[in-house]
């Protein structure tokens, strides 16, 4: 795999890792809405992480391009959140977001 991308996929795997954290946070709370935001979004990164991961170099830049819109999506969903480790997802998803368009530019 191409080197330059390594940055790019550590961040998405941060922001899948600190999501899970507040999926679990609002299953614990019971409630049912952030539930469903969280599955939805977590299973997008989770979707383009995986195919980012296992495909050659050549799909990297197309990938790299859709995870943008995705991890921005992400963002605003986490930050409506009220529970507190999701402070930390918030700020996980603004550096996957800072290194994607950094690959993007």
């Amino acid at each position: 795999m191409n080197q330059q991308y390594k940055p790019a996929l550590q961040a998405l795997l941060d922001v899948v890792e600190a999501s899970q954290v507040c999926y679990h946070a609002a299953l614990k709370e019971k409630n049912l809405e952030k539930v469903i935001e969280a599955s939805v979004e977590l299973s997008s990164i989770c979707t383009y992480s995986s195919l980012a991961i296992s495909r050659s170099s050549e799909y990297m830049e197309m990938i790299v391009k859709l995870t943008y819109d995705v991890i921005k999506k992400c963002c605003e969903v986490i930050k409506s959140f009220d529970y507190p480790f999701c402070k930390h997802c918030y700020e996980a998803c603004i550096r996957a977001l800072k290194v994607q368009y950094s690959e993007i530019e």
